[in-house]
């Protein structure tokens, strides 16, 4: 018998021990319906709270019940397909939610500990979330670099095409608030600490220009007034405020001094907790509100032009919306959770553009992720880049003709092309010294079927790296099935003047038909037809 059903049994072994001390006026036959009655409530007590008060919040969206009785959709228990049915009825009730609810009570006001597949506790009632910890892992460095490469990268490869582009990052709570863990949940942020600093000692060397939103909460947060919500996972609007102030200043050029200190005022607000909405709790935290929300000398004096300004934002820069509407009135703002379209705001190439994440989600997005080169983000930029590349004036000697055989890896001369003579062809090109302007490249190369070429760049100048080509350094470019053309305005700030041609293919399969250097003129040329150099460009 499962433990489901063991305290059913129970009582049903009582009533019928007791049968004989019933009055007798109580048959057999009416105790038995009784009993029955009683089962069937239980078994049919899901159900009916459907009907009765609908379907629980937070399955609003997802199939309903005689959806689930459709063969298209596969039960959850392949072999109890009546398990899998009543397991989707149940998530759907809101008996569960309110069972939950009671749990979740019991807990954080009684017990004073929560620990739930996404909230954890902390000191003094305070609530986590448990996907800062990152699972508990002490990540390894190349997480890290890989990803801080990428933002340094994108933000170089966007400057030619007039694009400003800042990273920005809204600390984890637990970041900022470490003495707020508590250490009963030790086993999810022991590495924390670790990660946290880790990863911004990495971005100091590697992402100068990211603006980590950490350095102006700390040097506030010594006053005592809070920063983020006691059970919520973002900051509160005084938090956010002293943030968009540090974002204003970097990224509008305007001297600190000259803008409003953002100070708490005696006036709070209530603000609807989201950990206590997924503990199934109701309730809500206290907030001081700040002052410069609608100071007009910080509106005035950080006067923007709109039309050309654009904000990806997550959740955190939603929370603070009207501090963001305050000093970057009239801007594009897009927020992540509507992935689609992203990079149709990247491709209108606005001169500046703010892309900002919370810390817990840098490892996914990017990457493959949505901020990464080989994401929307990343490839949009890539593709204003080569549009960009039309003012370039190259040189009419192809390139290839003077590479030496150590400047090659499974590459073989056939005339004056290169054929792959290998499962992983490469070549090292040395960029030409000189020129009025940013290095161009120009390559024409040709494969048999899709593939993808990926361009590695070495470090900035100012780096000391042990390795020429890094992960997070690369630039991947889609070829299509025949003649692929490509153009690109390079980095001017390389340590070294060397770049690495990788496609990514098997044996026999890519030729490099030419190459070419060059320099940005500022000017567009006519050189080529724009539509030759365009056609195999992801976003059109």
């Amino acid at each position: 018998m499962s433990a489901s059903l063991a305290p059913a049994a129970r009582i049903f072994a009582l009533l019928a021990a007791g049968r004989a001390a019933l009055p007798r006026r109580v048959t057999p036959g009416a105790l038995h319906l009784a009993t029955c009655a009683v089962f069937l409530s239980l078994i049919f007590a899901p159900v009916l709270a459907i009907y009765a008060f609908g379907v629980a919040p937070s399955s609003q969206g997802n199939p309903l019940m005689m959806d689930l009785l459709k063969p298209r959709l596969a039960p959850r228990s392949a072999t109890d397909p009546q398990k899998g049915l009543a397991a989707e009825i149940l998530e759907r009730s809101q008996l569960r939610e309110t069972l939950i609810g009671v749990r979740s009570w019991l807990a954080y006001n009684v017990a004073g500990y929560v620990d739930t597949p996404l909230v954890v506790s902390g000191r003094d009632g305070w609530l986590f979330y448990k996907e800062e910890f990152w699972g508990g892992r002490c990540l390894e460095d190349r997480v890290w670099t890989t990803l801080l490469n990428e933002m340094d990268l994108l933000t170089g490869i966007a400057k030619p095409t007039g694009m400003r582009l800042f990273f920005t990052v809204a600390p984890d709570k637990s970041a900022l608030y470490p003495e707020q863990l508590d250490p009963r949940s030790a086993i999810y942020w022991k590495c924390k600490a670790q990660n946290s600093a880790r990863w911004r000692a990495l971005a100091a060397e590697r992402a100068p220009g990211l603006i980590d939103h950490k350095t102006a909460l700390d040097a506030v947060k010594a006053a005592g007034v809070p920063l983020y919500f006691q059970t919520d996972t973002h900051w509160n609007l005084y938090g956010g405020a002293v943030a968009i102030r540090q974002l204003a200043a970097a990224t509008l050029e305007i001297p600190s001094r000259e803008l409003p200190e953002a100070v708490p005022l005696p006036e709070a607000y209530r603000h609807p907790s989201d950990m206590r909405r997924m503990l199934k709790l109701a309730g809500t935290d206290l907030s001081p509100l700040p002052n410069n929300a609608d100071d007009t000398r910080f509106v005035a004096r950080a006067a923007i032009d709109a039309r050309t300004t654009a904000i990806i934002h997550d959740s955190f820069y939603f929370y603070v919306a009207p501090l963001i509407e305050a000093v970057f009135k009239g801007t594009n703002r897009f927020h992540m959770r509507k992935v689609e379209g992203l990079d149709n705001v990247v491709l209108r190439n606005p001169s500046l553009l703010i892309v900002e994440s919370v810390e817990r989600s840098l490892p996914l997005r990017f990457g493959d992720g949505p901020y990464g080169v080989n994401g929307a983000l990343g490839q949009a930029i890539i593709a204003n880049n080569r549009k960009a590349a039309n003012r370039c004036i190259f040189g009419k000697e192809n390139m290839a003709d003077a590479l030496a055989d150590e400047q090659m890896h499974e590459l073989s001369r056939s005339g004056r092309k290169f054929v792959s003579s290998g499962v992983d062809p490469w070549v090292v090109l040395d960029l030409p010294e000189g020129g009025s302007g940013s290095p161009c490249l120009r390559l024409s190369v040709t494969v048999k079927a899709p593939t993808r070429l990926e361009i590695f760049l070495p470090p900035r100048k100012g780096r000391i790296a042990a390795d020429m080509f890094e992960a997070g350094r690369v630039l991947p470019i889609p070829l299509a099935a025949g003649e692929n053309h490509i153009k690109l305005v390079l980095p001017d700030d390389l340590v070294v003047r060397k770049i690495r041609i990788d496609p990514v293919i098997g044996i026999r399969r890519f030729v490099i038909d030419d190459i070419a250097f060059g320099y940005d003129s500022g000017v567009e040329q006519l050189e080529y037809p724009a539509a030759a150099f365009t056609s195999a460009l992801p976003y059109q």
